[in-house]
């Protein structure tokens, strides 16, 4: 991957960390932050990787992400599901596709 994409790539993570920590914030909310750099297409991100296994081992009430498909483009729904199984939440905070931008 160039060096200007992942700059930029860098920076929009950075954005979207600050943003979605105002949300918690003003929420209210304690949490840890897992966060990723990558395709959002790709299944072995770590961040992607340890999110599940918290998921799946209960150590998770509550996921909120910024934009659905930051999180996964394709599998979004498998990730929900697993959620629903484990009794977990999973918030959206922004439902405008950004996969375009």
């Amino acid at each position: 991957m160039p060096e200007s994409v992942q700059k930029k790539q860098a920076a929009d993570l950075e954005r979207q960390i600050a943003n979605l920590k105002s949300y918690m914030y003003a929420k209210g909310y304690e949490f840890d932050m897992i966060t990723d750099i990558g395709s959002g297409i790709n299944y072995n991100k770590p961040g992607l990787q340890q999110l599940i296994k918290e998921i799946v081992n209960n150590q998770v009430d509550k996921v909120i992400v910024l934009y659905k498909d930051r999180l996964l483009i394709l599998g979004f729904e498998l990730v929900e599901y697993i959620c629903s199984l484990r009794n977990t939440e999973l918030v959206i905070v922004d439902n405008h596709d950004k996969s375009k931008e």
